[in-house]
């Protein structure tokens, strides 16, 4: 560590330690290993005080810290001008080296958990008010100038209500320990976080979480508002269908939470405007898509690459018994060297090409871990290694005859 570094430490630490020391904590809000949170008033000189706020300590030295760390990004985010729509106000991050500390807006209020259990009676109007802010404060974290910020936990709990019941409520999410910022070159999360009824199935650790992780997330939480309980996930999905709630809002609520990412909205407000036209009772406009191609079409894809496949072998083994190659004459080496080059060419690399390309939905939904690029992606590949599987073929038959052992 050189010199700069070691002040730079030092001055955190210096500031951390001053702020800390400015503050009275009137109440503990939440612990765990890894976290405090505390209700906190600011003391004056002239020994009036300010607040409240809300005051997180996250231990542990900043390249080993597994949570609190996009509390930074926030920050820079919101001093640089972004746009952070029913987030809380961040008023100062201090890492302390061996800790970080955020002094944020002490959100008024109760939860969005609180308010529903309390007056489940009310919660279709609670839910047609608060939902489209939620919405709008995780849109603002994927749009984030570093680079899509994912919540990762995104709960009844987390939501914070402050007002009437009567369309004025001000939703506001909190909680961004976990969330961490979204790497296009990662294959998955470095530690998996989350709320057992509201973390999608990526968030175990199956694929890196992306937008779409969130985009689960706030299905989640509006099962949760319009049936006042904590979803259920069965083997086969969520299979959302509550009594009096309509069935345009139950299937935008499948959808959001969706086993496959690909199958659910692409982004927030593409969810809050299915959210609005259901609620409404008008047509959503078409929604954006992945590789979306329905199962039966898929079955058949895969039916017809079998048969392509099955086709092409029993061709070779055909070809092969009625006009075998002159081999009886050749070296041993040379024997095993073409089988090997023959084999390749017309039995496993094509075997390889048809995984490759089978449509493998059914058994992602069993085995998550198995590849999940689309069929719409591999077909180039497809193409291309097809092209290069006769050339190579071309060129082997070209250099049996050149050598006159055919």
């Amino acid at each position: 560590m050189n010199e700069d570094s070691l002040h730079q430490d030092l001055s955190s630490y210096l500031q951390a330690r001053e702020e800390r020391d400015r503050y009275r904590v009137d109440a503990v809000l939440k612990e765990s290993p890894f976290e405090i949170t505390q209700r906190v008033y600011r003391s004056n000189p002239d020994d009036s005080e300010d607040g409240p706020y809300v005051r997180k300590i996250f231990s542990g030295e900043a390249d080993k810290r597994q949570v609190g760390g996009t509390y930074g990004l926030l920050w820079r985010e919101q001093q640089a001008g972004g746009e952070m729509r029913n987030l809380p106000c961040l008023y100062g991050v201090y890492d302390a080296v061996d800790s970080l500390e955020v002094l944020m807006e002490c959100v008024g209020g109760t939860s969005l958990r609180s308010r529903i259990l309390a007056h489940p009676e009310r919660r279709m109007a609670l839910t047609a008010t608060v939902f489209p802010q939620v919405c709008d404060a995780v849109a603002s974290l994927h749009d984030a100038s570093v680079g899509p910020i994912i919540h990762r936990d995104i709960t009844p709990s987390n939501v914070m209500c402050d007002g009437a019941d009567d369309g004025r409520v001000r939703a506001v999410l909190i909680d961004f320990g976990v969330a961490r910022v979204h790497k296009r070159e990662a294959t998955a999360d470095t530690a998996h976080f989350g709320t057992a009824a509201y973390a999608a199935p990526e968030q175990y650790g199956f694929r890196q979480t992306d937008v779409r992780t969130d985009v689960y997330g706030l299905g989640a939480l509006l099962a949760f508002c319009l049936q006042a309980h904590d979803p259920v996930w069965s083997g086969r999905g969520v299979e959302f269908r509550v009594p009096g709630v309509p069935e345009a809002l139950a299937a935008v609520v499948r959808k959001a939470m969706a086993f496959d990412p690909d199958d659910r909205y692409q982004t927030a407000r593409e969810l809050k405007e299915a959210f609005l036209c259901a609620l409404e009772g008008r047509v959503a406009p078409r929604a954006q898509q992945g590789s979306r191609v329905p199962a039966g079409v898929g079955v058949a894809w895969n039916a017809l690459l079998l048969i392509l496949f099955v086709a092409w072998t029993a061709s070779i083994g055909f070809a092969w018994a009625n006009k075998p190659l002159l081999l009886f004459g050749w070296p041993v080496g040379m024997k095993a060297f073409l089988f090997v080059v023959f084999a390749a060419l017309f039995f496993v690399f094509p075997a390889v090409l048809v995984w490759f390309a089978a449509d493998k939905r059914r058994l992602r939904r069993r085995f998550p871990r198995i590849d999940r690029g689309s069929t719409r992606r591999n077909v180039p590949i497809l193409l291309v290694a097809l092209v290069a599987c006769l050339l190579l073929f071309g060129l082997l038959w070209w250099l049996i005859r050149a050598l006159g052992l055919q």
